[in-house]
Formats: C-alpha cells, sequence, structure tokens
C-alpha cells in the first residue's frame, strides 16, 4: 500500500512539472511564427463565409502563363531548369508561402515579397535526371494567400540512360 502512495506521489509530482509552461520558450515559438520579422497577416483574406458563399472580389490571385512543361528527350544526369511566369491578377497583393514537389530531385524557387496586382513573378524549377530513367512526371505544389491557394505545375521529361 506504502509503494501505491508512492507512485500515486511520483506521477503527480511529474504531472504538475509537465503542465508548467515556460514564458521564454512561448515567445521563442511566437518568433519563429513570424519568421523573418515582416508581418503579412493582412494579406490574407477568407473569400467563403459562413453561409457557403464565395466572395473572391477582394483577394490575391495568380495566373500562369503555363502550368506545364515537357523537357522532351533529356540524357540521364543532366540538370534542366525551366522558368514559370505568372501575374498577380486579384485584388490584394499575392503571397507565395511555400512551394513543394513531388520528388528531391525537383527544387523549386519563388519570390518570398508579396507581389502587388498587376505585376508579374516568376518559379524557377531546377530538375536533376542522375539516377532517373524512362518517362518523369514532377509535380510542384504551390502555396499562396489567394484564392485558389493552391495552384499545380507539372513538368515532364523522357531520361534516356546512356
Amino acid at each position: 500500500m506504502k509503494w501505491l502512495k508512492m507512485v500515486f506521489l511520483a506521477g503527480l509530482v511529474l504531472y504538475s512539472i509537465a503542465c508548467k509552461q515556460d514564458p521564454v520558450v512561448d515567445e521563442k515559438k511566437v518568433e519563429q511564427i513570424l519568421g523573418d520579422g515582416n508581418d503579412y497577416q493582412e494579406l490574407i483574406r477568407n473569400p467563403i463565409s459562413a453561409g457557403g458563399k464565395v466572395d473572391t472580389s477582394d483577394v490575391a490571385a495568380a495566373r500562369f502563363d503555363t502550368v506545364s512543361y515537357d523537357f522532351g528527350k533529356i540524357k540521364s544526369g543532366d540538370i534542366v531548369t525551366h522558368t514559370f511566369g505568372f501575374k498577380s491578377v486579384g485584388m490584394a497583393p499575392l503571397l507565395i508561402k511555400d512551394a513543394t514537389s513531388s520528388c528531391g530531385c525537383t527544387v523549386p524557387e519563388f519570390p518570398k515579397e508579396p507581389i502587388t496586382p498587376g505585376e508579374s513573378g516568376t518559379i524557377k524549377v531546377r530538375f536533376n535526371s542522375e539516377n532517373k530513367s524512362g518517362f518523369q512526371t514532377k509535380t510542384i505544389t504551390i502555396f499562396t494567400n489567394g484564392y485558389p491557394s493552391q495552384y499545380i505545375l507539372t513538368i515532364k521529361a523522357d531520361i534516356i540512360k546512356d
């Protein structure tokens, strides 16, 4: 019975220690969220109301020149690049929050600053065909503050082994 009390007290002590919050840690989390110190929260607008109606009159948007590019036949080991052009066509500045690819062999580069309506920008995609063969299709997902919030770009290549 005595050991049961000891286990209970030890659990209570661990619980109370685990529940303490360190204000310094919380401040660090806020700094990590803000990142470079630029506060772009005013650029985020939700076009969908609680009633389900969509109002895109005051949101950011992008229009890409092309959303797909075919490199054609390339040799295994070649590193090729393509630049996708786009224009900010919404009513608010367009902020590209992130760009991810379906494979580590495909690396997108995107503008980090907001693009005001009417301005153009580019997303450069680099594809490394090392250790690849045959027909390859890779996708790049662009995450924005606009509506729609995601855009999908595609690159293709037919990789020939030496």
